[in-house]
């Protein structure tokens, strides 16, 4: 039997190059590139790991840093002293003398904004009644936190009559005491105040006569001799004789008992009533005396008349109609009673009645806006998180080297304060609030108008328009529009939106809807911008989502007789949602971030007003950030990294939302 060509043994080249597979070149070929392939795919995996290794760290060192900024020791200094304010520290005073230092420490409109705030916390009821007490009976507390009847008579006189009535209130009182007093109340009070004992130091200071020059000498016999004592002396003959000569002359005649002859010229017990009390009208006069007329007034008048004149001068009714003339009170909104307080109340009764209203804020509040608006605060240095905990003795050294008798004060700038306050120029003052309400405005409008466009358009190109070369020329359109960088959509927005749309049509400023303090550079302008930004990442991916639906699920929808919409709105569209909104919370990432396309279009860098609608003007967390960041003074470092922490959570909570409404879909 032949042998079979399989068998047949071969010889030569031919043998070789027919052996077995380990043998063979191919083999050898193939065995080569696996390995190779291996080696890559080895390679290529550990570029992974160190690629996300390496971007996982500097996540984490980038979050440590900003936390790091966001807290910490800082050393705080005052533009006015706490002691200039009052006597014992703020936070213990009573609420009545917080509002009084208000209201002499910050500008008439501030604080008249404050009052017309706490009064919006209170209905038309609560006010009228407390704005009646106030005018009707109000309380000895509106003139001193002491009862009336516990202050001495001089405390009266100086503390309520002079500073309510006037120093020329107290001058009228005390020319009518002078007036209507005996010359031995005269003459009592005139010895009491005039003939004090002078010693040498009461007259030089701490040296002594001997040790004075002579020009020391000569100022004081200018200055303390009487008309009488200049009768008896001869200032020109005086001067020329020997310092000890003239040192004797002051001694005899100022030093001591003062000689009562010397001031009328005979003794006061036989001087008459008018001649004590030109006296001492004339020495209420000299400038040295100023406060001599609320002295007499205390000395000379009984405590319960004293009580008496201030309350008929200070606590009598007011009739509501000098309030408001015109108007009843209870129809008053509270910036009409602010108003009226200013204009037909006096200061005092101001003070009740702002005191009254201020009460709602609470002690704790009211101390915070003496802080701030009054005391002003300024950090001059301040150290990281870590360094505080870690390190704090070494940061209170550095503080006492630096800024001695200055302590040193933990500060979180993430506070309820810094959500809800406006931005300011002053770091310790700034908040987010502006920048938070634009964020969040511009980033709700965003989604709702790319998102159904977005889905819209993926449901189109996957189920409705085929594979024609249109839509190849549109799906090639998508991906590169991807690519395009975010200035570009900025441009794109402030030439249609901003002023097309906006300036000239009228459109996305609110004009065209009887809008007219604003142009086209709105929230609603950045949000069709934004939304042409992140529109074709949601396409890409909802196409996707609705890629990976099973073929079958739809044949199994046509097989019961569906149309193809009520397949796709019933059966494509809900197992496509978590896919869908995967996209949606890449795209939300991307639009809360960016910075460039706003920044074109005219978001603003500095504003105090809310945004109240699409028409506004506006800022957002990302502009704010950037702002405070570029700024010289480094307390805004500290501003910039909480406002950065605030956006981080701000991403987390959408994001985690959206994830749960995915999760829920997909179950």
């Amino acid at each position: 039997m032949p042998t079979p060509p399989s068998l047949k043994p071969q010889s030569g080249s031919e043998s070789g190059s027919e052996s077995g597979p380990e043998f063979s070149p191919d083999a050898l070929h193939s065995s080569g590139s696996l390995a190779r392939r291996q080696f890559i795919a080895r390679l290529g995996r550990g570029g992974l790991l160190f690629s996300l290794i390496f971007a996982l760290a500097s996540l984490v060192v980038l979050f440590v840093n900003i936390v790091d900024q966001s807290a910490g020791y800082t050393v705080t200094t005052y533009l006015r002293n706490p002691a200039d304010l009052a006597n014992r520290p703020i936070e213990t005073l009573p609420i009545d003398q917080l509002v009084k230092i208000l209201h002499e420490n910050i500008r008439d409109t501030a604080f008249d904004n404050l009052v017309e705030s706490a009064l919006e916390k209170r209905d038309a009821a609560a006010r009228t009644q407390f704005i009646d007490n106030v005018l009707r009976s109000p309380a000895d507390s509106i003139l001193s936190e002491i009862p009336l009847d516990q202050l001495s008579d001089l405390e009266i006189v100086q503390e309520i009559i002079g500073t309510r009535l006037g120093p020329e209130r107290v001058r009228a009182l005390a020319d009518e005491r002078i007036a209507t007093s005996d010359t031995q109340t005269l003459a009592e009070f005139i010895r009491a105040e005039f003939l004090v004992p002078v010693s040498e130091s009461d007259l030089t200071g701490e040296i002594s006569l001997d040790e004075a020059d002579f020009e020391t000498l000569l100022t004081l016999i200018n200055e303390r001799f009487t008309d009488a004592q200049f009768a008896r002396y001869d200032i020109s003959e005086l001067a020329n004789e020997p310092q000890e000569k003239i040192v004797e002359v002051i001694r005899t005649e100022l030093v001591g008992q003062p000689n009562e002859d010397a001031l009328l010229g005979k003794p006061l017990n036989e001087a008459t009533q008018e001649e004590l009390a030109a006296y001492l009208s004339g020495r209420f006069d000299e400038e040295t005396y100023a406060q001599m007329p609320g002295y007499f007034v205390a000395e000379t008048t009984t405590a319960a008349d004293l009580q008496s004149l201030v309350r008929n001068e200070l606590l009598q009714p007011i009739d509501p109609a000098i309030f408001s003339p015109g108007k009843p009170i209870a129809q008053l909104t509270p910036r009409e009673i602010v108003n009226a307080a200013r204009a037909n109340l006096p200061s005092d009764r101001q003070d009740a009645l702002y005191t009254a209203a201020l009460e709602i804020e609470g002690r704790d509040a009211l101390v915070a806006h003496i802080e701030k608006d009054v005391l002003q605060p300024t950090i001059v240095q301040s150290w990281g998180l870590l360094r505080s905990l870690l390190d704090r003795a070494g940061v209170q050294r550095e503080a006492a080297e630096a800024y001695p008798n200055v302590p040193i004060k933990f500060r979180t700038w993430i506070t309820p304060a810094f959500l809800t306050s406006v931005m300011s120029s002053r770091a310790e003052d700034s908040g987010i609030r502006t920048a938070l309400l634009g964020s969040l405005w511009m980033l709700a409008l965003t989604i709702l108008i790319a998102l159904p466009i977005g889905v819209g358009a993926a449901v189109y190109l996957e189920e409705l328009a085929g594979k024609g070369r249109l839509s190849q020329i549109i799906q090639i359109n998508i991906y590169n529009l991807a690519g395009i960088p975010s200035i570009i959509y900025g441009m794109l927005g402030l030439t249609i939106f901003v002023r097309t749309l906006g300036d000239q049509l009228g459109i996305t400023s609110g004009a065209i809807f009887g809008i007219n303090d604003s142009n086209g550079r709105t929230i609603l302008s950045a949000a069709l911008t934004m939304a042409l930004l992140i529109l074709p990442l949601i396409i890409v991916n909802a196409q996707e989502a609705i890629r990976a639906v099973p073929t079958a699920l739809r044949e199994a929808a046509y097989g019961i007789g569906l149309t193809r919409l009520q397949v796709i709105w019933h059966h494509v569209l809900p197992s496509a949602v978590p896919g869908i909104l995967t996209g949606s919370i890449l795209a939300m990432s991307r639009a809360i971030g960016e910075t460039a396309p706003l920044i074109v279009i005219g978001a603003s860098t500095f504003i105090a007003v809310d945004p109240s609608g699409p028409f506004s003007k506006f800022t957002v967390l990302p502009i704010q950030i950037y702002k405070w960041t570029s700024l010289p003074d480094p307390t805004f470092r500290n501003v910039a990294a909480a406002a950065i922490v605030v956006l981080l959570i701000v991403l987390v909570s959408l994001n985690l939302t959206a994830i749960l409404l995915r999760n829920k879909f997909r179950s």
